[in-house]
């Protein structure tokens, strides 16, 4: 999270600071959701060197097109283990592990 707090700093805008620290525990949960995705890691990692390269370069633009892409892939990865938790779910027999 660390990174996320980050880049919100170097925003300068102190509301995207509050609001980073605000959902922090979201994307917590969103990350644990995703950490069963294939290939999640590797993208967060590449997603996240590329906005710190445009970040360094101060192209805005460049920054706005990749954190789209981050955005897309978020989603795209949170959908998908979403779907590999609700499989799980449906195939559990123990009760304790029917929680979402």
């Amino acid at each position: 999270m660390a990174f996320h707090v980050a880049l919100a700093a170097a925003t300068h805008n102190e509301l995207f600071v509050v609001l980073m620290n605000t959902i922090r525990g979201v994307l917590l949960e969103i990350r644990e959701l995703g950490v069963g995705v294939s290939g999640s890691s590797a993208n967060a990692v590449y997603n996240h060197a590329a906005l710190l390269e445009t970040v360094r370069a101060h192209d805005v633009t460049a920054a706005a097109r990749a954190m789209r892409e981050h955005m897309r892939d978020a989603e795209r990865i949170l959908r998908r283990g979403l779907e590999l938790k609700a499989i799980a779910w449906a195939g559990s027999d123990i009760p304790e592990q029917r929680s979402l």
